[in-house]
């Protein structure tokens, strides 16, 4: 546990450190936003791949037989509890896939319609695909990182570990659109993007953190 609680922690601070060190080393605070952006396009891409999986364990026999052999009271038993608490739980990767990525596009395209505004009347820096192309493979392998370490044993996890991974995701969305909007709103009224974005940065590193070891306890 406690092994695994580490990794989680390095994973979610590290995730969190490369658009907070991107911009203390001089890159564009517009830069680390979109970083936020892309950190939580993984997130959800991941959590459609742990809800896909978990189907497949749930569906697999081999995930019952520690409670009897196939067929018996007890084999079924434990089955139908797994399947019900997978309806109950409203866990569908088609459902999370089609409400989220229609959010995540949608805010896509007003947050570059705000950067655009911002960075032509107003001075903030755009971003830098340059950088972009540095800092998402290596938040995206840190990320897939703590995955890793979550599906340990999510055959043998209830239903309600799955659906707070998509609740996380939910969490994580809710914190980019306040981020984004009111944050870029700040560093262009203060004129002080850097102190602004690392103000964010700590807050959402203190919620990531949050969510590490939560999942940590479950």
């Amino acid at each position: 546990m406690t092994t695994r609680l580490f990794g989680r922690l390095a994973a979610a601070l590290g995730i969190q450190a490369v658009p907070a060190g991107g911009v203390l080393s001089g890159w564009s605070p517009a830069t680390g936003l979109v970083l936020y952006w892309a950190e939580a396009v993984v997130g959800l891409v991941l959590a459609l791949a742990m809800i896909k999986l978990y189907d497949a364990f749930v569906h697999d026999p081999r995930s019952y037989l520690a409670f009897g052999p196939p067929g018996s009271p007890e084999f079924e038993g434990a089955r139908r509890e797994r399947l019900a608490e997978i309806q109950a739980a409203n866990i569908r990767a088609r459902d999370v896939a089609l409400v989220h990525g229609s959010g995540f596009l949608i805010f896509g395209v007003f947050f570059s319609a705000v950067l655009l505004i911002a960075s032509r009347n107003h001075g903030l820096t755009p971003p830098s695909l340059e950088d972009l192309r540095l800092g998402v493979p290596f938040m995206a392998a840190l990320a897939a990182l703590g995955f890793l370490l979550d599906v340990q044993g999510l055959r043998n996890r209830p239903a309600s570990f799955v659906a707070a991974r998509v609740d996380a995701t939910n969490a994580r969305f809710g914190i980019l659109w306040l981020v984004a909007f009111f944050g870029t709103f700040l560093m262009v009224v203060t004129e002080k993007p850097t102190a602004i974005f690392m103000v964010f940065a700590v807050l959402k590193g203190l919620h990531e953190f949050g969510l590490a070891m939560e999942r940590s306890a479950r």
